[in-house]
């Protein structure tokens, strides 16, 4: 009968130092990991679900977008320098 209680005693959480403090920190690491879980679950479901319609300019994207010149823009605006600087000699004469 005392080689029975013996046996209890060394099971029982109450005195033996080695089971308790074990099951103590499996249960503060369970409970950490359900506080931390529930923390990000709650930002989760709490985020900023719009995105906003902002414009922006095509020239300050990461690949800038410019406007081509029209060579017909360029032409013109050869021949108009060059009318000028035929007026300007045609002057100076």
């Amino acid at each position: 009968m005392a080689n029975e209680v013996n046996e209890n005693e060394s099971k029982d959480f109450t005195k033996n130092w080695v089971t308790s403090s074990r099951f103590l920190f499996f249960l503060s690491v369970f409970a950490l990991l359900i506080f931390v879980n529930s923390g990000c679950f709650k930002l989760y479901t709490q985020r900023y679900k719009g995105t906003p319609d902002v414009e922006v300019q095509s020239s300050s994207k990461f690949k800038p977008e410019y406007k081509k010149k029209k060579k017909k823009d360029l032409a013109v605006k050869f021949k108009t320098l060059s009318l000028q600087s035929q007026n300007k000699k045609r002057v100076l004469k």
